[in-house]
This record gives C-alpha cells, sequence and structure tokens, in this order.
C-alpha cells in the first residue's frame, strides 16, 4: 500500500459476523514508528478484510516498511475463537515521493523560458503538472500548458501583453515508480513574467 492509506487484511475463516479481534503491529523492517505491542480492537462483519487505519502504518521516509500484524484472537458473533493463535501477515507500505524544483521558483521576461528541473526523495518518480495564471485566466498571458507525461523539467516559452508582471503557476505531482504508483503531495512552482 502507499502510506496514508488504509491497510486490508484478508482472513479466510468460518463462523458469523460480526467478528471482533485484538492484533498487535510490529516493525519488521524499515523505519517504522509502529509501537511493539500495540493492541487493536474493532468490530468488523464479513470475516473476509479486516482494515487496517492508516494511523497504525505510518511511513514518512523515502523506503519501504514492513509491518507484521500478529493476531492474538479472532472471534465471531457466536462467541466462537474464529482464528489460532499466532495467525499473522505482513504489510508493505511504500513511501510517498516529495518533490523538489530546482530552482523553486524563477523571474523570466516576456518570451523568456522556463528552466525548472524537478526531483523527488525517491529515485526514478514520474511528475505531472497543471499550469493556470495566478488570479484567473488572462488571455494576454500565453505559452504554458500542462504536462501529462515525460515531465521531470518545466521548460516553457512563456509571454506576458501585459503591463504589470503576472505569476503562472505550476502544480506538480510526483509519483513513485513501485506497483503501486503512490503520488506524493502537490508542489507549487511559480513563474513570474
Amino acid at each position: 500500500i502507499c502510506a496514508g492509506t488504509d491497510g486490508s487484511v484478508n482472513i479466510n475463516t468460518g463462523g458469523t459476523a460480526p467478528f471482533t479481534g485484538h492484533f498487535v503491529i510490529s516493525v519488521v523492517s524499515g523505519p517504522g514508528t509502529a509501537t511493539p505491542s500495540f493492541g487493536f480492537n474493532s468490530p468488523f462483519a464479513g470475516g473476509a478484510s479486516i482494515i487496517v487505519p492508516a494511523a497504525l502504518l505510518p511511513n514518512s521516509s523515502a523506503t519501504p516498511v514492513i509491518y507484521k500484524i500478529l493476531f492474538l484472537d479472532l472471534t465471531d458473533g457466536n462467541g466462537c475463537n474464529a482464528v489460532p493463535l499466532g495467525g499473522q501477515v505482513q504489510i508493505t507500505v511504500n513511501p510517498l515521493p516529495v518533490a523538489t524544483a530546482t530552482p523553486a521558483a524563477q523571474t523570466i521576461c516576456s518570451k523568456g523560458t522556463t528552466s525548472i528541473v524537478l526531483s523527488s526523495t525517491i529515485a526514478n518518480s514520474t511528475y505531472t503538472y497543471t499550469a493556470a495564471v495566478v488570479g484567473g485566466p488572462n488571455p494576454l498571458v500565453t505559452g504554458f500548458s500542462n504536462c501529462n507525461a515525460n515531465c521531470g523539467t518545466i521548460a516553457q516559452t512563456l509571454r506576458n501583453r501585459t503591463a504589470v508582471n503576472q505569476v503562472v503557476r505550476y502544480t506538480v505531482i510526483p509519483t513513485s515508480e513501485s506497483a503501486q504508483g503512490c503520488q506524493g503531495p502537490a508542489l507549487i512552482v511559480d513563474i513570474t513574467i
């Protein structure tokens, strides 16, 4: 899963819903911050899927964290034990990429070309961005466009035909190359023309 999302654990078990249970979460590898022996008790229906809240599976690092969930007990609606003690599962929490722009902002002359290089805390991340004039559309400010593929740089020739400075704002979204394609927080890059 991606950091910041709930985990889901599927258990093949018989019994009658609702199910209640207790489990503890520990860190197997990576710079996780879960507290060993942290107990969790929650009723859930269906018996096949247990939601593990994202707050119990944190990862603010740049590397994956593997958590182990150890089930202490699982009881069905009839009070019968539905899972043997010691049942366990592992969840890998992939980090979110955090984008950086170099330079962080830029001022150019009208008809100048932006020169912004994007990078991330996670190698091989990809980027997309949208672009808009701050303050709303202005037909006298042109040359900017959105980018949906191969967006590692912001290199666009911008034109300002007004009598005052204008700002084009690029909103950059980084995505890691992990199997989940985790999206990081938006990065704002302002270009003053």
